[in-house]
């Protein structure tokens, strides 16, 4: 046995054994003692280093197998479990060297760190893996200089196509909606240029029926070449479909009048107030009033009142221009903007309201004919108060109303 340790060593911050020809304990520095727990003291009663008690006892044999036939070259093993002297659990790897005397030089590591760091990191990634199977999550990998792109299965599911092999990237712009590809190769280019690090973004990709179907669209650039050039980019694309029709419906439900599906009241004062200074003169409006739809409420029911509102909603939706504005703003008023649209023309398009209403009534399948009482007042420009037209047009309804 070697009585006194080398100071060069016991200063290595790697832990050395040193073996007989035999196998036999020799040395042990003092980062070696620090991980297994056992001193030089300890070691010299210890017969063969394949005894030794930190040995995982399931591996000893196999050890001493894989020793015996990698002793004449410079070998690794890694990830062993031992025991140390106090019971405590590690994980160490070791490399073996054989010195010109037959004696054995054995470099061990503690890795016990490292492997947990690295369970972590696998229990985790279950977690993400189990995470986006659940969460309806897409996977994409870009290769750039190929131009191929790798979709997961769960891709397939949200859009429907057949395929999860890699397609290439003008595939896929050829079924992004026409108002976002400019948008989003705008975004892709500020990503591969190194503009910005995260691309992301919500569009409309068309699925194999042929709907159009909302999705947002994460990714960053994983991997650079020696020019500083983009070689890869990975992302995920997440379905929110259901969740933008929702907001889609929350909002159209905010500007436009649930029975008839024109624009309530709150749209129409807000376009009122951006045409205060509206340069767009003349400006024309149209105050509709249906006539006797009280008596009809009360003598046939709520509902075939209703079946009158839809009916005048569907003739000033068929009458007026796409320009045009149309408001149902209570019970049995509407409101109709025309923008540069003079008095005249006003008259007319009233006029083609009536038109239609006598066609419907020719029909003859309502109990009441369908009438409605329409005034209108133009602003010729910008001089004269909005507030001043709305109440000379409702003026104008009443007037025809009550026949004057």
């Amino acid at each position: 046995m070697i009585k006194r340790p080398l100071q060069l060593l016991d200063n290595l911050i790697v832990g050395v054994l040193l073996l007989d020809s035999q196998n036999n304990f020799l040395y042990i520095n003092k980062t070696a003692s620090d991980i297994i727990g056992y001193t030089q003291e300890d070691i010299q009663n210890i017969k063969t280093w394949f005894k030794f008690a930190f040995l995982d006892s399931g591996k000893s044999s196999k050890v001493e197998k894989w020793f015996k036939e990698n002793i004449k070259r410079e070998r690794s093993y890694q990830n062993l479990k031992i025991a140390t002297k106090n019971g405590e659990t590690k994980y160490i790897d070791f490399r073996t060297k054989v010195l010109p005397d037959d004696k054995k030089l054995v470099n061990i590591i503690d890795v016990t760190e490292k492997r947990q760091r690295e369970r972590e990191i696998k229990k985790h990634k279950n977690r993400l893996e189990l995470a986006v199977k659940g969460a309806h999550i897409g996977i994409w990998d870009w290769d750039i200089k190929s131009g191929e792109v790798y979709h997961n299965e769960k891709w397939v599911n949200i859009l429907g196509y057949k395929f999860t092999e890699r397609v290439k990237y003008k595939e896929l712009i050829n079924i992004i909606y026409k108002d976002d590809i400019k948008k989003f190769k705008g975004n892709i280019d500020k990503l591969t240029q190194g503009d910005i690090e995260i691309f992301e973004m919500e569009y409309r990709i068309k699925t194999v029926e042929g709907e159009w179907k909302w999705v947002r669209n994460i990714g960053s650039i994983t991997t650079w070449d020696a020019k500083n050039q983009p070689l890869r980019a990975v992302g995920i694309y997440i379905d929110i479909d259901q969740q933008k029709k929702a907001k889609e419906k929350v909002r159209y439900l905010s500007y436009h009048d649930e029975l008839t599906g024109l624009y309530n009241r709150r749209y129409l004062n807000n376009e009122i107030q951006r045409l205060k200074n509206s340069r767009k003169h003349p400006i024309s409006i149209i105050i509709g009033d249906i006539d006797n739809l009280k008596y009809i409420n009360d003598n046939y029911g709520h509902v075939l009142g209703d079946k009158y509102i839809k009916k005048i909603a569907n003739i000033l939706k068929e009458t007026l221009r796409t320009e045009d504005i149309a408001a149902r703003i209570g019970g049995d008023e509407f409101v109709i903007l025309l923008i540069e649209t003079d008095s005249l023309e006003a008259k007319n398009i009233c006029d083609r309201i009536e038109h239609k209403i006598k066609i419907v009534n020719h029909e003859k399948d309502l109990p009441v004919p369908l009438s409605i009482s329409l005034g209108t007042e133009t602003a010729k420009n910008k001089k004269t108060h909005f507030s001043d037209i709305y109440n000379s047009a409702d003026q104008n309804m009443y007037k025809v109303k009550n026949g004057d």
